[in-house]
């Protein structure tokens, strides 16, 4: 804690108190409150910049960011700060964990970072209303403001999720009323609750900053949502992580097929295992697909026709019309394709096994070497520069939008270079971690 005495005169204090014991304490403060104004130590709890570069409204009320008590019920475990002097604005970075590369919004390894999501949209909510700062930049769209397009397709489907939703909460009450088949309603209420939250999922596992805009797209709750990265630097990154995907994914064929070939009595069976626990599909081709296709049926749409059949049968035709309402919906919903999630390590565009270039190397060996080789360029490219470049990106960002103030979300590992990025552009920044990224940190260490 540091003490002023500018406003008392230290002779008028040493008439005041004659005590040997104040007088060495005073003096000691005062050598103290000297030495902290003339060293300036780049430190954590250093926020003399901080409050300079947020607006007074900002600041208005109890709402304080360098206080953790103002994210109170909020999934956030700590907040750090890094001060540069005469700093130029300040950024709020907030670490995530996004949809692993090469995987699909409902692969249950994505599973934690839907979890992050939903938190880092708490607490975007939270910072746009109690601070009212409208800047947010995300990681893995293009640099610029995010394509108008884009968010009109998400929203669409925010639109029709929270359509079908209503129209299923109409359906319960109307089943609470007058009860057709109870277990066909309970398998059809079901089915349409599953669809429902994995549309939520899929918005979700698009990004939080997505979720915010949409949410908060007119007037003077407007988000401006700006991407971070470099087209170049994007394009090089997605071919070397997705190189790297293709060699592991070889390294686990390799691997497999030698426990497989220590168990001969099981050798199909575990062959099949085997084939469809790969971190690589096949475009469609691979039998459980084949099989899927064949077998496929459509179980919500003879509930859907089973109870409209029902009710008008007993004369309730207004149930009748609800429910070709609601099934029009859910099938509008469940057929509208997927969200097309933007990363610039991304390789969900489709490594098929079939493209693997590694296909027919057996020497482990020279796998490793290759993933080695690999590991230097993911560092050097896709952290390192993506974080010099997203830094340089954000100071535009803040100059082009004329503020002071915004909000950066990008991927937990880059924390640390993140921060001296942000730093080398004159910016101070606040890290603010969530729960989960807390926990998988925790886990890693």
């Amino acid at each position: 804690m540091i003490f002023s005495f500018n406003k008392i005169r230290p002779k008028e204090q040493f008439i005041k108190y004659r005590n040997p014991l104040l007088i060495v304490l005073f003096i000691i403060l005062t050598v103290l409150n000297i030495a902290s104004r003339i060293v300036k130590v780049d430190v954590v709890h250093s926020l003399s910049n901080l409050s300079a570069n947020i607006p007074t409204k900002q600041l208005a009320g109890n709402f304080d960011l360098k206080d953790i008590r103002s994210f109170k019920g909020l999934p956030v475990t700590s907040i750090k700060y890094y001060d540069v002097p005469n700093s130029k604005g300040t950024v709020i970075f907030i670490p995530q964990y996004h949809l692993n590369p090469g995987s699909s919004s409902d692969d249950s390894k994505n599973d934690s970072a839907q979890k992050n999501q939903e938190e880092i949209f708490k607490i975007l909510e939270n910072l746009h209303q109690k601070f009212n700062i409208e800047l947010v930049m995300m990681e893995g769209e293009l640099f610029g403001e995010v394509p108008v397009d884009k968010i009109a397709l998400i929203a669409s489907k925010v639109e029709k999720r929270n359509d079908l939703a209503a129209s299923c909460e109409l359906l319960e009450k109307a089943f609470n009323k007058q009860s057709l088949s109870p277990s066909v309603e309970k398998s059809l209420l079901k089915g349409v609750d599953q669809q429902i939250a994995k549309t939520d999922r899929e918005i979700l596992l698009a990004g939080a900053p997505l979720k915010l805009k949409i949410e908060n797209s007119t007037g003077n709750n407007n988000v401006i949502l700006y991407g971070s990265e470099n087209k170049d630097t994007q394009d090089e990154s997605r071919v070397v992580v997705r190189d790297y995907i293709y060699l592991q994914d070889r390294m686990d064929q390799l691997n497999n097929l030698s426990r497989v070939g220590q168990s001969t009595s099981n050798s199909s069976n575990s062959s099949l295992r085997t084939a469809n626990t790969l971190s690589l599909g096949n475009n469609g081709d691979n039998w459980l697909n084949l099989l899927e296709k064949l077998i496929s049926y459509d179980p919500l749409g003879g509930a859907f026709r089973t109870l409209e059949s029902i009710a008008i049968s007993k004369g309730n035709t207004d149930l009748g019309d609800l429910l070709k309402k609601t099934e029009s919906l859910y099938s509008d919903l469940a057929e509208g394709g997927k969200i097309q999630i933007a990363s610039s390590s991304n390789a969900s565009a489709g490594p098929s096994r079939s493209d693997n270039p590694y296909s027919s190397m057996i020497d482990k060996t020279q796998i490793n070497n290759l993933m080695k080789q690999d590991e230097e360029k993911i560092n050097s490219i896709v952290i390192d520069r993506r974080n010099r470049e997203t830094a340089e990106n954000f100071a535009k960002a803040l100059n082009l939008e004329n503020k002071k103030i915004g909000i950066l979300q990008f991927g937990a590992g880059h924390e640390q270079g993140m921060v001296e990025e942000l730093k080398k552009q004159g910016l101070s920044v606040v890290v603010i971690t969530s729960s989960e990224v807390s926990k998988r940190n925790s886990q890693q260490n």
